[in-house]
């Protein structure tokens, strides 16, 4: 999860973190794992599947299989839509919506033990609020890129890390008329480990911990009270993951992610956030085809004592 906190004249907070769940199948399979793993912006990660080495026919898929190098793997586009509420009991509590889209691939190694995930993002965020002097209302735009790496140390251990950048501009409208502009960039990265702890008929539990570190730099229009301004947050998240692998094409999936933020420094007039709060997730994926797949995920924040905030994310893949 990566926040964009309110600014000077009113900023809002927008929401780019998701979680997918993955089937456990030899090829797409890893695929999805790694993309898995890598899509989860450093706070929420799925349990993944032990590695399949036999095929439908008991024919297993070896190294000499992946013989062709670096490769394309799979291409995937997903859309998300989010929604943040503050509390009532917060002075001036804002409410914001956030739909976003996301395009990217999957790069394997021969070997198919290391996995790259490059992507691009787009988010549009709605919101409104007040502070003493004003009713406030916000539209933001953020474009970006973003890639990540994850490698199989052992198919039951795997680690991961990546890096995101986005950048755009938010109009903030005083009263229904006078209006000002922000121009923000992000700076985001991540790293941590994956591994599963055991496995009961068709159930299979695992955990994870990730460290990540978001920036957020905002310029404000010449004539407010400040010129410039950023914030900056670490943070560590620890998940116990549960996977059920419903039918041979369906994977559920349920996270519980426990976060913790540290080293924080907040933008002029910005709320400091709550250190301490939880992430509930759950996931779905089905295999439409041998080469296609669609998934989706749902992450809401519980024990949060500044805001209520949730995220619907839906995908699809195509594996080659």
């Amino acid at each position: 999860m990566r926040d964009v906190p309110r600014g000077d004249k009113g900023t809002r907070m927008m929401k780019f973190d998701s979680g997918e769940a993955v089937r456990p199948s030899s090829w797409s399979g890893r695929v999805m794992i790694a993309f898995a793993m890598l899509m989860t912006g450093g706070l929420v990660t799925p349990a993944v599947a032990q590695d399949a080495t036999e095929d439908e026919n008991g024919q297993g898929e070896t190294a000499s299989d992946f013989a062709g190098g670096i490769h394309l793997a799979a291409v995937f586009a997903e859309l998300s839509y989010s929604k943040f509420d503050e509390h009532s009991d917060i002075p001036n509590p804002d409410k914001s919506k956030t739909g976003g889209f996301k395009f990217g691939g999957v790069v394997a190694t021969g070997s198919n033990d290391t996995f790259v995930v490059p992507y691009l993002t787009f988010a549009k965020t709605d919101g409104e609020g007040s502070n003493e002097f004003a009713s406030i209302e916000t539209d933001s735009s953020l474009a970006g890129a973003g890639i990540g790496v994850t490698h199989f140390v052992t198919p039951y251990f795997r680690v991961m890390g990546g890096g995101e950048f986005a950048t755009g501009d938010q109009d903030v409208v005083f009263n229904g008329a006078d209006t000002s502009k922000t121009d923000i960039d992000i700076y985001s990265a991540y790293g941590g480990v994956d591994f599963d702890l055991f496995a009961y008929d068709d159930f299979l539990f695992g955990a994870s911990d990730q460290i990540g570190l978001s920036h957020m730099s905002a310029n404000f229009q010449p004539g407010n009270s400040v010129g410039q301004g950023y914030s900056r947050a670490w943070s560590n998240g620890f998940s116990l993951n549960g996977t059920w692998f419903a039918t041979e094409d369906t994977t559920l999936g349920a996270h519980l992610t426990y976060v913790r933020l540290f080293g924080l420094e907040t933008l002029p007039g910005e709320e400091p956030l709550d250190r301490d709060y939880g992430q509930i997730s759950i996931s779905a994926q089905h295999s439409l085809t041998d080469s296609v797949s669609v998934y989706g995920n749902i992450d809401h924040v519980v024990f949060n004592d500044l805001y209520d905030s949730t995220k619907t994310v839906v995908g699809l893949m195509t594996f080659f």
